[in-house]
């Protein structure tokens, strides 16, 4: 009995009964509510659908009309159609020729900007006809004139005349191919008097697509009609609804699309307004009843097909939550017992793959979290024996370089004593962090200046330290000592190495560009071979072998590290310094902690001609790095 509730309470079992269980409730509700409500559900749906159509159909309809009266506007405005019918009566037999191959000429043009053109033609009042068609041969009717479709558009406003599909030409007799016709009053536009018309015929294939767009069935009967209710385009031109279609029309042209309520035929109507048309579309409701029984048959037998595939995939579901969730407590056992080494690895759903992935992250971050707080345990002893290695009070250097300065003065040394008041300076202000490690750019100038008057003593005077950076900049905050130390390098490796007598120059200038600044420090030294320069460039992104060396042991052990290895770390940058020029490792990382990876220092040098060394900076001139 226990081992019975304890195989129900288990996930895969209830996920299994849950599906399982769902999916037969679900389906009988479908199935009643299916009977209930579908008949209105789907006649909804259709006629949802068909006002879509009729949208559509509309936007398509008034779209092609319109682009063909663009093309009939193009033809009766055509320049040459224009000259020429105009002056048709007043040429001289020799200039007729000519008019005819103009006229010609402009009609051929528009021919073959459409592909769709059947033929144009121009009917002057002359009884003159200028064509131009897909065939060479042509029989014009000669009588058009009393024809039907001649007199609407001879009277017409200007706008086109829609004369609709025809089963072929309404004029040429050799034409057979049906075609939808509309014609145009060809206008004086010099003197607003008719001139004749303009008839083109095009291919119906446009039209007729829109009207089997609106098919719902194959019973469906689709019309466009002209504000008398004529029918310009049928889908089924001798079906018998057509009476019934101009009565609905009729009763049903105040609206631009709207589904009508019939007895016998689901109808939606859509008026295009700009054009004075009308499109009707009529769908025998007893083809929309047909296929509903279809559609119930179909359903049954889904429905029970897919009782059948539930039970298959409740189980492939049960066991793809199941099995990867017992794997991840087995982990977490695992875990829980001090073992942070095994990643699991998990082939499931999406979601159970990311819990996962998420699990081994996590398992990760405290395992380096262990490691860190490892390190920082080892990292405070070494900080605590340089804050007791550094307690020396400097007090006592400041009174002795002051009176040693006060000494020189009485003796009237003043060049003695400008260099030991520049060392005070400099020592004062390189050993005050009491209040910032941040300075201006002009509190860092003005140490080179104190440090520039000591070595140009010692050099007597063959060094010239040039500053030249906008003062408009000075006001951007720095870490502290960042320059001397790139200068003293530039100075003892650059300089003092140089074999020619020729003055040392040390140039300092700045730029701002994309928002950081650029403090260039340039030297006319010995410069660096390429060997040199790519070791110095190595030793100055990477640690040193003592350092990684002591950050292993740090991390592997809890064990306090013992002072000699502590002292040995410390004095590995002082190391490091000397082999990659003072100071310049230690500028170089503080930068990297200070702002980013995209900041710091670079380095480029030319062998025999100097080194320029590029502080790269954030230029905020407005916020201070607390």
């Amino acid at each position: 009995m226990r081992w019975g509730k304890q195989w129900f309470n288990r996930l895969g079992v209830r996920l299994f009964l849950l599906f399982v269980g769902s999916s037969i409730i679900l389906m009988l509700v479908l199935t009643m509510l299916y009977y209930q409500r579908s008949a209105a559900q789907v006649n909804d749906k259709v006629g949802e659908v068909a006002l879509k159509s009729m949208s559509q159909a509309s936007g398509h309809a008034e779209l092609l009309l319109k682009g063909y009266s663009i093309l009939a506007k193009s033809i009766v405005s055509s320049p040459e159609i224009q000259s020429y019918a105009a002056r048709e009566q007043k040429d001289i037999p020799a200039l007729q020729a000519i008019r005819e191959r103009s006229i010609t000429n402009a009609l051929g043009a528009i021919f073959y900007s459409w592909d769709d053109i059947i033929g144009i033609y121009v009917i002057t009042d002359t009884g003159k006809v200028y064509s131009y068609g897909s065939r060479n041969a042509q029989v014009i009717d000669v009588g058009y004139k009393d024809s039907l479709w001649y007199y609407q558009i001879k009277h017409s406003k200007g706008e086109p005349i829609w004369l609709g599909v025809k089963e072929n030409s309404i004029i040429d007799q050799i034409e057979k191919r049906s075609v939808f016709a509309f014609g145009s009053q060809l206008v004086d536009f010099t003197n607003q008097k008719s001139m004749g018309i303009v008839l083109v015929e095009m291919e119906p294939k446009g039209m007729n697509d829109i009207m089997k767009n609106l098919e719902l069935s194959s019973n469906s009967e689709s019309f466009l009609l002209n504000s008398e209710k004529a029918i310009l385009a049928h889908n089924k031109p001798d079906h018998f609804a057509t009476t019934t279609a101009r009565a609905i029309a009729d009763a049903h042209d105040n609206k631009p699309v709207q589904l009508i309520d019939n007895d016998r035929y689901l109808i939606v109507n859509g008026m295009l307004n700009s054009l004075d048309l009308q499109l009707l579309s009529l769908t025998p409701k007893s083809d929309l009843a047909f296929e509903l029984k279809q559609t119930k048959q179909f359903l049954l037998m889904i429905f029970m097909l897919l009782i059948f595939l539930s039970i298959i995939l409740a189980l492939f579901v049960s066991r793809s939550f199941s099995l990867p969730i017992s794997q991840m407590i087995r982990q977490m056992k695992q875990v829980e017992r001090g073992d942070f080494n095994g990643m699991m690895e998990v082939k499931s759903f999406e979601e159970i793959r990311e819990m996962a992935q998420r699990f081994n992250r996590m398992v990760d971050r405290i395992n380096g979290l262990i490691a860190r707080i490892r390190a920082i345990s080892a990292s405070e002893k070494n900080v605590q024996l340089q804050v007791l290695q550094a307690q020396v009070n400097p007090h006592f250097l400041y009174n002795t370089l002051d009176m040693i300065y006060w000494m020189l003065e009485e003796k009237e040394e003043e060049t003695l004593s400008e260099v030991v008041l520049s060392l005070s300076e400099i020592f004062r202000y390189s050993s005050n962090w009491e209040h910032s490690s941040s300075v201006t750019l002009l509190e860092e100038l003005e140490q080179i200046r104190n440090y520039a008057l000591i070595c140009q003593t010692r050099m007597n005077h063959r060094l010239e330290i040039k500053i030249e950076i906008d003062p408009k900049w000075h006001a951007i905050k720095l870490p502290k000592m960042i320059l001397q130390p790139i200068v003293e390098n530039a100075i003892v490796h650059g300089l003092d190495e140089k074999d020619s007598d020729e003055a040392g120059v040390v140039l300092i200038t700045a730029h701002i560009d994309a928002g950081n600044l650029y403090i260039h420090i340039k030297d006319n030294g010995a410069g660096m071979e390429p060997e040199k320069l790519a070791a110095l460039l190595t030793a100055l992104h990477t640690k040193s072998e003592k350092e990684r060396t002591f950050e292993r042991k740090a991390i592997s052990s809890l064990e306090e590290v013992p002072k000699g290895q502590a002292e040995d770390l410390i004095s590995t940058d002082m190391q490091r310094e000397s082999d990659t020029g003072i100071g310049l490792s230690n500028v170089h990382r503080r930068l990297l902690l200070w702002y980013g990876p995209a900041y710091g220092v670079q380095i480029h040098s030319t062998f025999g001609e100097g080194t320029q060394v590029t502080i790269v900076v954030p230029a905020n001139l407005e916020e201070e790095r607390a």
